[in-house]
């Protein structure tokens, strides 16, 4: 269950998104990133449908769309409470209403749609008993519960990746790309490599973050 309390992120002088820390995936964190990514790898790009996968209150989605690069989007989490924070951040932007939706599935259950781009910060941890997942904890459980600390940061035995991949393809249209956000202290390029292969994706490019105070994080783009 969601907290009461939204903090407010002001991520550009036209926008600020509503969270609360309960479904806070770091993803504020990521948001140089992705500008980095679209600048080098999608210069002058506008996506017409997008989907933000574990989209929490949608960092990537309404900062890209009012960048201008984002059309529509639809923030898709499995846990139906971020839909507070969609809508709360909604409320200060009624002009984005007609253009964003939330859909509470897991991966593309509840989902029959296609998207010219697919965004992701997934959990990025197989389990709890590395070190690497015990200094995050250690890291995040001011503002959240040790249950919240999982449920955002623990996807078990790569369950949910494993069917994000075997889903995702029929789910891009045509020259469709994903960009998931991962962290090294839980995962690699090679972690991945399987279920990419069977899902029928090709790699497109490997970004590193440049963010000083996420050297660990990285970007896999692929493409439909």
């Amino acid at each position: 269950m969601s907290n009461n309390v939204f903090r407010e992120a002001p991520t550009s002088p036209r926008l600020t998104i509503y969270f609360d820390d309960n479904h806070n995936g770091d993803g504020l964190a990521t948001l140089e990133d992705y500008k980095a990514i679209f600048e080098k790898h999608f210069i002058g790009a506008q996506f017409q449908d997008v989907m933000e996968w574990c989209s929490g209150p949608a960092f990537v989605g309404f900062t890209f769309l009012a960048e201008g690069i984002f059309r529509n989007l639809v923030c898709a989490d499995i846990e139906a409470d971020v839909e507070r924070s969609i809508n709360k951040t909604l409320e200060h932007k009624p002009n984005y209403k007609h253009r964003v939706k939330f859909i509470h599935s897991d991966c593309f259950d509840n989902i029959d749609q296609k998207f010219d781009l697919i965004v992701g910060n997934p959990p990025h941890f197989i389990d709890d008993s590395s070190q690497e997942y015990k200094t995050f904890l250690k890291r995040n459980i001011i503002h959240k519960t040790e249950y919240d600390c999982d449920r955002t940061a623990i996807d078990w035995d790569w369950a949910g990746h494993k069917k994000f991949f075997q889903q995702v393809r029929q789910h891009l249209k045509p020259g469709g790309y994903v960009i998931l956000n991962e962290n090294a202290q839980g995962a690699t390029e090679e972690t991945f490599e399987e279920m990419i292969a069977e899902s029928g994706l090709q790699k497109y490019a490997v970004y590193a973050s440049t963010n000083p105070s996420r050297p660990f994080y990285w970007y896999m783009i692929l493409k439909g």
